[in-house]
């Protein structure tokens, strides 16, 4: 038998004291769905989503988009086209114009490294993304566990864990800095803090 992973989207409008029916976040795989990530706007009335979704070990990150409050979702689209990606990590966060960024980290199996990199990706309806940017300044090693935040005057903050040494250990080195003034086109230049 085939082991499956689903992933379910559920909303309060009470603080939490009740919630509705679990609704499936819809996909393109009928496999894995990992990592699942929510952000609504200011309004509530559009919903965020975005997952890694794992089909013949590959991992790719999806997002969907709701625009009545989380009631029904859009059709999933695929955030980055890099072919032979191992992706993960996502995070979702609001615009302040009907945008939406995703961060996650990824690597292109085809490119013969093992460098794991930063990377945002931005739709401005939902339907489809830009080319993914690429938000660490380097190209060595591995950058994890990626956080980000988009502040009432539309700045981009994303913080991240760098493994210099490469060696894997869940010890890492330096927490990493980066900020877009931009809605995520170019990211300043990556700072230890």
């Amino acid at each position: 038998p085939v082991s499956v992973q689903k992933a379910f989207y559920t909303k309060s409008s009470n603080g939490g004291a009740t919630w509705s029916s679990p609704l499936e976040i819809n996909s393109v795989s009928p496999e894995f769905k990992l990592q699942p990530n929510v952000a609504a706007n200011s309004t509530g009335n559009e919903v965020n989503l975005c997952w890694t979704e794992s089909s013949a070990g590959q991992f790719d990150i999806y997002y969907a988009r709701s625009n009545d409050g989380g009631n029904t979702f859009a059709t999933a689209v695929k955030v980055s086209n890099t072919p032979a990606a191992k992706e993960g990590q996502c995070q979702v966060r609001s615009g302040l114009n009907h945008e939406a960024y995703v961060l996650y980290s990824g690597i292109n199996i085809l490119s013969f490294t093992e460098n794991l990199e930063i990377l945002i990706a931005k739709t401005n309806d939902g339907t489809g993304f830009a080319p993914a940017v690429q938000v660490n300044s380097d190209a060595f090693h591995l950058h994890t566990f990626p956080l980000m935040s988009v502040d009432a005057l539309g700045r981009i903050d994303v913080i991240w864990a760098w493994d210099k040494d490469g060696d894997g250990s869940d010890i890492h080195e330096s927490i990493y800095h980066s900020r877009s003034l931009d809605g995520g086109k170019i990211g300043r230049a990556s700072c230890r803090e």
